[in-house]
Parts: C-alpha cells; structure tokens; sequence
C-alpha cells in the first residue's frame, strides 16, 4: 500500500470516497480501508456525501463517519495531513461531485500527500470524455500514488491519462477475516437461515455466474439464499446489518 509507514508524516488520514448509500460493497469497502489504516497506525475518517438520506447506522458505528452536505469546500486543508481516494467506483462518474471523490479537485493546491487507492472504472470499458480526461490528467499530476484494483483497468488508464497505475488487492481483502466474524457475530442470532447455505449477492443476470452457484449448490447441498434489492429480504438484512 505505497509508503504510509513514513514516519515524517503526520496520522490524520481524509478518506474521499463514493456516495454513502445503502450498498454492501460500498459499506465493506469504507469499513476494510477504514480498519486497515488504523492497523497501520493512522487516524482515518471516511469521508463522503449522503445519497436519498438513507440510513448509515453501520459506517457511523465502525467507522469514524464524516458527512459532506452540500460541497467537498466543507473539508479544510487543515482537518487532514494525507487524503486517499477509496476504490467503489471512484473513477465512473455518477453525480455532480466526480471530480472531488475521485480526483480530489477540491484539493489540488493542497500541500500535503495524496493517494488514489484501488480505483475502478465501473466497467471493462472506457466511459470518460475528453473533456473528463483533461480535467483528470491536470489534477493526477499533483498524486503521491496512484493504483487501481482491476487489472484491465490499466491498459485504459495508461491510454487515456498518460498514467500506468499500480495493481493491488481490493480495499475488502487487506484485512483479516476476524473483523468480518466479529461483525456477523453481532447479528446472526436476528437471521433465520439454514445451517448450510451460499449467500449471494449479485446485481445484473450473470448467467455463468449463477449456473456455477447452482452446481455448487447441489453438490454440497447447500441452499441457495440471494439478497435481491427488489425483494424484501434484501431490505432485512439492512435492517439487521446496517
């Protein structure tokens, strides 16, 4: 993860990340970085914008929790002596704020470091203008570090902004697993499941995808549970989790 063992630099760590909204990834994402700054023995804040005023139980209780209401100039150069952007999409531009999540353009005269840990596109194909691409190559000149977590990323990234980032793990997977234990240990008596089951959890109709879960399934003989947003199960296990 770049050289944050510096001892020249101070602890206080601004996370820039996508929207917070009721989103699985996005929380576990927020939550892993969140814990493994301070193993490192950082000061970190997640920072980012609230989406439809959902319910964020989850981040405010695990993680040190800043909300941005209006616009990224709420955050001064003082608060902070590193800014990082987070992975979950922080280079497919959903809202107004793209370039201040996933470039920190609110930051650009900053005089302190700043790094873009495990961004992804969204998808396997290039979606940014070139107009975009202008804004973004200016403003990743003044980066520390810059990696991104698909590798097919990069060959794009490398085309369209000049830049060849680093590939690293996604932000979930730099943390043990007893973090993740400790966190179903609190809910799971709430949840009524079967003692042998596969979870899954999967947006669009991946077709391979859910015929390899299906063969899994019968030959473990394992059921099958899927959290559907669209269903209310889905909207339990926020209830319970989050």
């Amino acid at each position: 993860m770049f050289v944050f063992h510096n001892k020249k630099w101070k602890k206080k760590i601004g996370i820039i990340g996508l929207r917070h909204e009721i989103n699985i990834g996005n929380y576990l994402l927020k939550y892993a970085i969140f814990i493994k700054l301070k193993e490192l023995g950082f000061e970190p804040y997640i920072i980012g914008t609230l989406w439809k005023n959902y319910n964020i139980s989850f981040l405010k209780r695990n993680t040190n929790c800043i909300i941005i209401n209006n616009s990224f100039s709420e955050i001064s150069q003082k608060d902070y002596n590193i800014l990082m952007v987070n992975s979950d999409q922080t280079w497919r531009k959903f809202d107004k704020h793209f370039y201040e999540y996933g470039f920190l353009k609110f930051a650009k005269n900053w005089n302190i470091p700043k790094f873009i840990y495990g961004a992804s596109l969204g998808f396997n194909k290039w979606l940014l203008t070139k107009k975009d691409e202008i804004i973004a190559r200016n403003l990743l000149k003044n980066f520390t570090g810059i990696s991104v977590r698909e590798k097919g990323s990069i060959e794009l990234i490398e085309k369209h902004l000049g830049i060849r980032p680093e590939y690293v793990l996604d932000p979930t997977l730099l943390i043990d697993k007893k973090y993740y234990l400790g966190v179903i240990k609190v809910y799971k008596k709430k949840v009524n499941l079967p003692n042998k089951y596969i979870l899954t959890y999967i947006f669009k109709n991946e077709s391979i995808t859910r015929k390899y879960i299906e063969i899994t399934s019968k030959k473990l003989n394992y059921t099958i549970i899927n959290i559907d947003k669209k269903k209310k199960f889905y909207w339990k296990i926020y209830i319970w989790y989050f």
